[in-house]
Formats: C-alpha cells, sequence, structure tokens
C-alpha cells in the first residue's frame, strides 16, 4: 500500500475530514501502513514527504486528543531509526512536538509527545551536533510540569552524555547545566529523574575547564539535595552526587565555594558515615581535608 500513491493520497484527504471517526481511522492506517517494514523510507519519499508534514498539522490543530495522540505515535514510527535526520529536518516538526509536550490538554498526548523527541534524539546521538535543535528542546522539557515528561528528557541527556564527543558540545549548551539541577532539586522529582541528572552530570564534568565553569549556586544546591535523601532507590543518585563534588572540588577555585555552600559539607560527612563504598568514603575525607 505504501508504494501507492493514490492510496496515501487518499489516507491524507480524509484526515481533513470533518468526520471524526474518519479522521482517526485515516491517521490509524497511515501507521499501520509506516508499521511495515521498509515503509517508513517510502512514505517519506511520497510528495516529498508530505505525509510528516500532515501527522505534524494533527499534532498542531486537531481537536481530538485521541487523533493527535495517534499522529505524534506515527511520527515516532516514521521518525525513529534511519530516517530520523530527514523528519527531524522538516520545517516546524520538532516545534511542533515541542510545543505537544508543554501545552497539549492531555496527559497521554504530552508524554508521547516528549517520547518521540526522546527516541529521536536517542536515534540522533553520534551525531546530535547535527541537529542542537534537539539540546534546546530537551533543555526546555526539563521544565515541564509533567514528571514522566521531564524523566524522558533527562533520561535522554543522560544517554547524550554517556558519548564523549558531546559531553563539551553539553556542558557548553546554554542553560543546559541549571536545567538539569533544577530537574533534580523539584520535590516532585523522582529517584530516576535524580539519577539520571546526576549521572549527565557526572558524565559532563568531564574536564576541569568544565568543573570549573559549571559550579554555581544551583547546582550545588541540587547536589546537595540529591545527598539528603537516605533512601534506598536514591543509592545511585548520592553516589553520583559525591562523585560530582570531588571532581567539582579538584578544581582549586572550587574549593571555597564547595566549603561554603549551606548543608554541603555536612551532607558528605554524614555520607561518609553511612556508606558502604570505601572508596568513595576515602574520596570524601580527603575533599573535606
Amino acid at each position: 500500500l505504501a508504494k501507492h500513491g493514490d492510496v496515501i493520497n487518499a489516507l491524507l484527504r480524509l484526515c481533513r475530514s470533518y468526520n471524526v471517526n474518519t479522521r482517526k481511522n485515516a491517521v490509524m492506517a497511515i501507521g499501520g501502513i509506516a508499521s511495515m517494514h521498509g515503509n517508513s523510507t517510502v512514505l517519506l519519499g511520497h510528495a516529498e514527504g508530505v505525509v510528516v508534514d500532515v501527522m505534524a498539522r494533527i499534532i498542531r490543530d486537531d481537536t481530538e486528543s485521541e487523533i493527535r495522540r495517534n499522529a505524534a505515535r506515527n511520527l515516532r514510527i516514521i521518525g525513529c531509526g534511519n530516517e530520523t535526520g530527514r523528519v527531524a529536518s522538516r520545517k516546524g516538526v520538532l516545534d511542533t512536538l515541542s510545543n505537544s509536550v508543554m501545552n497539549d490538554s492531555c496527559f497521554g498526548n504530552r508524554v508521547e509527545s516528549a517520547d518521540v523527541l526522546a527516541r529521536m534524539a536517542s536515534c540522533m546521538r553520534s551525531d546530535i551536533t547535527s541537529y542542537p535543535a534537539f539540546l534546546g528542546i530537551l533543555s526546555n522539557i526539563l521544565s515541564s510540569s509533567t514528571i514522566a515528561c521531564v524523566e524522558l528528557s533527562v533520561r535522554t541527556i543522560d544517554l547524550l552524555s554517556s558519548i564523549p564527543e558531546n559531553q563539551v558540545v553539553l556542558a557548553e549548551y546554554q542553560g543546559m547545566i541549571q536545567a538539569l539541577a533544577r530537574a533534580a532539586s523539584y520535590d516532585s522529582s523522582t529517584p530516576s529523574i535524580r539519577e539520571h541528572v546526576t549521572s549527565a552530570l557526572l558524565n559532563i564534568s568531564c574536564e576541569p575547564q568544565i568543573c570549573e565553569n559549571m559550579i554555581s549556586v544551583a547546582l550545588l544546591t541540587s547536589l546537595v539535595k540529591s545527598l539528603s535523601i537516605f533512601d534506598f532507590e536514591n543509592r545511585r543518585a548520592r553516589e553520583n552526587a559525591v562523585r560530582i563534588v570531588v571532581k567539582l572540588s579538584s578544581v582549586s577555585p572550587n574549593k571555597t565555594r564547595i566549603a561554603h555552600h549551606d548543608g554541603l559539607l555536612n551532607s558528605l560527612v554524614q555520607f561518609s558515615m553511612f556508606s558502604q563504598n570505601q572508596q568513595l568514603k576515602n574520596d570524601v575525607k580527603e575533599t573535606i581535608i
């Protein structure tokens, strides 16, 4: 069916129908076609990518939340894989998904759009510098009031930060470190969010100059927050936070700020008293001394 342009054109016309069921069925039919092996490439090639443009328009303008969600799901099917770059390059697609994450009235739609963006960015992780818009969008999602969207974003940023070539790019991207720090500081943040935030920050703090530049009140406050939660689920975030403080303190200009930040040294002392990780305990002791 994907190779029959007249069928695709007919479905695209039905996506504009005044009848809700007709629109819903047309969007679902396109998704079914796209899910078959090799059809994403064919759909992208149809009429110079109009299928992607129509799905983006539906996400942006359709009055029915289920239809908007199905359109976003179609973009995930089409755009997560070998064709991610082509979909991401379509004018307005990334902005439409980002706007859906932040403003759609339906919780499920916000999460679906965040998932699409997260998957697309993950597919581009080895070439993320060619698509800097992803970094801005992921950073923006960190301020979402929908925790599930924040979690998808931080997980993706953590993945991107695990690639050495991306670490300096992330560290130097305006507002990224502050956005990560805020995301881990919210009372509503989950153990998973704190774990991925601290893991990403640990990866990003890869060079002495970056360690000097990245330190701030917001970052240190976020680290205190992660250090101060002693439940089992927070253990990885707590250990990551300790490692970040140790790395930051290895740069002389940072030592005074760390020593004077409210609650930080006390949190480190408590960690060294109760942690079972002997190597980290020794690192903490050296940092304090």
